[in-house]
């Protein structure tokens, strides 16, 4: 509306509008465009004139122009108030319904957490709690405060505490559903220990009822076979791979796989020992991880891309040398073991070793 009020005002004296008498009434018809012969020279209105009128002249247009200027800055700043208030308005009309879904969002996250955390009571719960609530008050403070300032559509900004924290509800209500230890310390504990390469200690005890007695010469095979595939596995990936064997191949993960299965069902098998010293000797063999950094990409795409971004590729390509001669020690070490191990089962039975207990 104040646009088509600055188009059909009067300038020169002409109105934007003529008008006509019909039955009806009087009706405005715009008037047509002036046809000019030849460019209007704006110069010319001041030709013939003394400096005072050119003067006047320039004096009288500046203060319409101020005058129109101020008129539609008032205008501006009342339909800033006006729109002020339609958002005050919307936003109480929104909030009949955010603060009612606000009940819904944190039930799905509360009963979860009660689910969820096994540990601590009624403590830590109650702290999780308050500390998501505290998150939600920020958020819909900060959306509520941009909606009211017209930075946000009033409906994007009320509903944003609902948009961030209901996915959250329903993540949480998933895991308590499948029995997930999404706040299982130890789980975290696990993930970045095989994350950096932190292998667990052994842990193995001397079983008072055997089942299944131990064979040698099956043990003997088990170990043999074992050793056999850490040496082709050693020979047939190299100590220290350039920086495109890394990325393009890295080391075998299928036959490290293997191995690892080998060496678990060696450890199982012989763990039915009643030698001591074999018990042992099994609990000083390391727990086989499989790191990314052994392999990193089977993606033939992503691996060139690792390979042209340096400052990307070149940190990570020194710790994934760093973690490949880590496991050959941990294969050279598994090596040594069972060759004394060999050598104890080879050996008559011992029994007064004893098992060291824990404190």
């Amino acid at each position: 509306v104040y646009g088509h009020d600055i188009k059909t005002q009067r300038y020169f004296g002409l109105s934007y509008y003529k008008y006509e008498s019909t039955d009806t009434g009087m009706r405005a018809i715009p008037q047509p465009p002036v046809a000019m012969v030849a460019p209007l020279n704006l110069d010319s209105i001041f030709s013939g004139s003394n400096p005072a009128f050119t003067k006047s002249y320039l004096n009288q247009a500046l203060d319409k122009a101020k005058r129109s200027r101020q008129d539609f800055e008032f205008r501006s700043y009342t339909m800033n108030d006006d729109r002020r208030v339609i958002r005050r308005h919307a936003i109480e009309l929104m909030k009949k319904f955010t603060l009612s879904m606000a009940c819904i969002v944190f039930f799905f996250i509360g009963a979860p957490l009660g689910a969820i955390i096994r540990k601590g009571g009624l403590g830590m719960p109650l702290v999780i709690s308050v500390f998501l609530f505290i998150f939600y008050y920020i958020i819909d403070n900060t959306g509520y405060k941009m909606a009211r300032e017209g930075r946000l559509e009033v409906w994007e900004g009320m509903w944003l505490s609902t948009f961030v924290l209901l996915p959250l509800g329903v993540f949480f209500t998933y895991k308590a559903v499948n029995d997930s230890a999404v706040f299982n310390r130890d789980a975290y504990a696990n993930f970045f220990r095989k994350l950096i390469g932190r292998s667990q200690m052994r842990k193995l005890e001397l079983k008072e009822v055997v089942i299944n007695e131990v064979d040698l010469s099956v043990a003997i095979s088990k170990i043999n076979n074992l050793n056999t595939l850490i040496s082709d596995f050693l020979q047939s990936n190299p100590p220290r791979q350039s920086y495109l064997q890394y990325w393009q191949n890295g080391y075998d993960s299928i036959r490290l796989h293997t191995i690892r299965a080998e060496l678990e069902q060696m450890v199982d098998y012989l763990s039915n020992s009643r030698e001591r010293l074999i018990i042992l000797k099994l609990m000083e063999l390391p727990e086989l991880l499989s790191l990314w950094f052994y392999h990193p990409s089977s993606n033939k795409l992503l691996s060139w891309m690792f390979i042209i971004l340096f400052p990307v590729g070149i940190p990570l390509y020194i710790i994934g040398l760093q973690q490949q001669r880590h496991l050959r020690e941990q294969l050279e070490h598994i090596k040594v073991t069972d060759n004394e191990l060999i050598s104890l089962l080879n050996t008559p039975p011992h029994t007064n070793t004893v098992l060291p207990t824990e404190s």
